[in-house]
């Protein structure tokens, strides 16, 4: 299963339209959504009880908060759809953020400042800024009191999530290198310990905020299988553009081959021409097909604007419907990504990305338009050539080549065009 999806929402359970995006997901050829538990948004409401005195009850739940979220894992389930959850978010609880949070002892009746290692009040900047809601654990700080709220409010997720089949967990969102791994190790561990005393199979992950993926943050799940069962590397295309993103794929599926092999996520693709962001939605576009070529398990849109992303629109819609197209015509899980290009010749940086099943199917995407050469030197036969307008999601009609010699591959478009060249004899 290649999980394939788009979003307006991250915490989708929130969204008053939920049920009409994944329904325009699914009749697009998405079948995967990301759900944060955050509460950070306008009209976002927290999961604790707000009382008359104006603070919450960390002992009490906010019936619609929970309600919703039970609704979407519901509606998911019936559409096929997977559903990966992301327990924790730093950005909820930073700057202005931490100041409205359940969570701090200014805002609820549980625990006092001084009972707890929690501040009242954190600098702004998540990126640099420690923050002690993230040490609570027993290998860190060991604060108990504030642990027992957080492990009260897991176990409500997971109450919830075990029922259903179709989960893939994520302990946070974009831990900075401020934040200890220790976090996410520990919470691995225990839903891991819970979901055997429940007797369910999960796969669980962390999200590290490096955008580069040989970085030493990510160490701290590359090298922790016996931790965590698959890889996120949503980070890969944040701020980084082009072949750079293709390189860096390169490098995790060839890491990962030669060390113990498991499914690589994107619940996020950045990537917009909106404030504060910027990037092109075209690079948006041709990370997402980067991804599926260099051999991810996920490629999902980010929500757009403060959320750096395309999110569920026309255009994204059609890319994932032409994906769709591709699979049906393609056998992606047996074929392999030529990643360094030598099939290729007369190639220019950026220009074409192959993924192949030797002698039998080529897939030849061109992010830009473009003319490159693709050997079949080696391989005799007849092949047929179509191309996948992409924005469009149409194949173009069939064309005859021999094989035996290196054909030319001058896509018909001067973006998003893909051609899949597959031997008939």
């Amino acid at each position: 299963v290649l999980l394939l999806g788009a979003s307006n929402d991250d915490n989708l359970f929130q969204a008053g339209d939920k049920i009409e995006q994944l329904d325009s997901m699914i009749e697009s050829g998405g079948n995967y959504i990301r759900n944060s538990m955050r509460s950070r948004d306008e009209g976002d409401i927290f999961p604790f009880l707000l009382l008359a005195n104006g603070k919450y009850d960390l002992e009490q739940w906010n019936t619609e908060y929970w309600s919703n979220f039970e609704i979407l894992l519901r509606e998911a389930y019936q559409r096929d759809i997977i559903v990966q959850i992301e327990f924790w978010d730093l950005h909820d609880l930073h700057g202005n953020n931490w100041l409205d949070s359940p969570w701090n002892p200014a805002n609820n009746v549980n625990y006092r400042e001084e009972q707890t290692t929690l501040l009242v009040a954190y600098p702004p900047d998540a990126m640099i800024t420690k923050h002690d809601f993230f040490f609570t654990v027993p290998a860190l700080a060991h604060d108990n009191v504030v642990l027992a709220y957080q492990k009260k409010f897991f176990n409500k997720v997971i109450n919830y999530t075990f029922e259903y089949p179709n989960i893939l967990y994520c302990i946070s969102n974009e831990m900075f290198p401020t934040m200890s791994p220790e976090w996410g190790w520990y919470w691995a561990t225990y839903i891991k310990e819970q979901a055997l005393a429940a007797g369910k199979d999960i796969y669980v992950t962390e999200m590290f905020w490096d955008p580069e993926m040989r970085g030493l943050q990510h160490r701290a799940s590359l090298e922790r299988p016996d931790i965590y069962d698959f890889f996120e590397a949503s980070q890969n295309s944040s701020s980084v553009h082009g072949r750079h993103n293709w390189e860096k794929s390169v490098w995790l599926l060839e890491y990962m081959k030669n060390t113990n092999p498991r499914p690589i996520n994107h619940v996020k693709i950045y990537g917009n021409d909106l404030p504060p962001d910027g990037i092109e939605d075209h690079d948006a576009l041709a990370r997402f097909w980067r991804n599926i070529l260099a051999g991810a398990a996920s490629s999902r849109f980010h929500r757009p604007a403060s959320g750096f992303g395309l999110g569920l629109i026309p255009r994204t819609m059609a890319h994932l419907t032409s994906a769709r197209k591709l699979l049906e015509a393609f056998d992606i899980f047996n074929a392999k990504p030529d990643y360094h290009h030598s099939l290729l010749s007369n190639r220019q940086n950026n220009e074409a990305y192959l993924s192949y099943i030797a002698d039998e199917a080529y897939a030849v995407y061109f992010p830009y338009g473009g003319e490159v050469g693709l050997d079949l030197s080696e391989n005799q036969g007849t092949y047929q050539v179509k191309w996948l307008k992409i924005d469009g999601s149409e194949w173009t009609e069939a064309t005859m080549t021999e094989g035996g010699q290196i054909i030319p591959l001058s896509s018909p478009l001067s973006s998003h065009a893909l051609a899949l060249v597959v031997k008939v004899n």
